[in-house]
C-alpha cells in the first residue's frame, strides 16, 4: 500500500512492508492532494535476489536498503543527489562529513553537539542535497543507515568536509581530481547514460558551489574547532 511524504522537498508515494521503513519515514508523512514526484513501489520482488550478497542483512533490511536507492534514481531527475555523508547543522548551515564506513565521521559530528549548544544532526548516512533557485540545500531523509538521526527539514549547505583519521587535527581545501574522487566514491555510480549524466552535472554543482575542505582528526574536541575555523574563514572570505 501506497503512502505518502514530502522528502527532500518533494512529493513521494512509497509503498514498503516493513517496519524499519515505515518507522523512518513517519516523520515525513503528508496528507496533500498533490501529485507525488517520485514514486517507489514495492520492493518485495526485488529482495530475495538481493539476500545473497550479504546474508547477514534481513529481507527488512534489504527493503530499507533497496528504497533509499530508487529514491535516489528518482532525485536526479530533480536536480538532487544523495552523498554518503553525517550532516551537522551548527547556526543554521549544514555541514556534510564524508569518509568509507567505519572512518568515524559519526563520531566527528556526535562531536560538534558537545561543542555547539544549537548542533544536530539532520542525517548520519544518507543527506540529500538539491539545487533549488540557484542555491544549494541539505535534507535529511528516512534513509540514515544504523541510526535513526535525521530530521525533515531543508537547510542551508554550508560546507562538505571528507574526513580521515589522523593522530593530528589538520584541515586544507580539497581540490581538482582528488576532491573529484572522493565525491564519486560516497555516491551511487552504477547508473545508465542519462543518470549518469544528471549526477555528474549535479556534482559539478555541488563543487563548485560550496566549500570543499579534506580533514584529518583525532577523537578531540579541538578537531570541531580547527575544522569549523576553516569554515567560517572560508565563508566570510565569499
Amino acid at each position: 500500500m501506497y503512502r505518502r511524504y514530502r522528502i527532500a522537498g518533494l512529493i513521494t508515494d512509497l509503498d514498503c512492508d516493513y517496519p524499519r521503513t515505515i518507522r523512518q519515514a513517519r516523520a515525513y508523512r503528508v496528507e496533500t492532494d498533490q501529485q507525488p514526484e517520485i514514486r517507489i513501489p514495492s520492493q518485495r520482488e526485488k529482495i530475495p535476489g538481493f539476500m545473497h550478497l550479504s546474508p547477514d542483512l534481513s529481507a527488512e533490511d534489504w527493503e530499507y536498503v533497496l528504497t533509499c536507492q530508487e529514491f535516489y534514481l528518482q532525485l536526479l531527475d530533480h536536480q538532487g543527489m544523495m552523498v554518503h555523508a553525517s550532516a551537522v547543522v551548527h547556526n543554521g548551515k549544514a555541514y556534510l562529513f564524508s569518509a568509507d564506513s567505519g572512518t568515524g565521521k559519526s563520531t566527528h559530528t556526535q562531536l560538534w553537539l558537545k561543542r555547539f549548544a544549537d548542533a544536530y544532526i539532520l542525517n548520519d548516512d544518507k543527506p540529500a542535497v538539491r539545487l533549488e533557485q540557484g542555491k544549494l540545500f541539505a535534507y535529511g531523509t528516512p534513509w540514515s543507515g544504523k541510526t535513526d538521526w535525521n530530521v525533515n527539514q531543508r537547510v542551508p549547505l554550508g560546507g562538505l568536509v571528507f574526513l580521515q583519521r589522523s593522530p593530528e587535527n589538520w584541515v586544507r581545501p580539497a581540490s581538482g581530481s582528488r576532491m573529484v574522487n572522493s565525491l564519486l566514491k560516497q555516491t551511487i555510480r552504477r547508473l545508465d547514460a542519462p543518470r549518469m549524466e544528471k549526477m555528474l552535472a549535479m556534482a559539478d554543482v555541488l563543487l563548485k558551489n560550496t566549500k570543499v575542505l579534506e580533514l584529518g582528526c583525532n577523537i578531540s574536541l579541538d578537531a570541531v574547532d580547527v575544522v569549523y575555523r576553516a569554515l567560517a574563514e572560508r565563508e566570510e572570505a565569499q
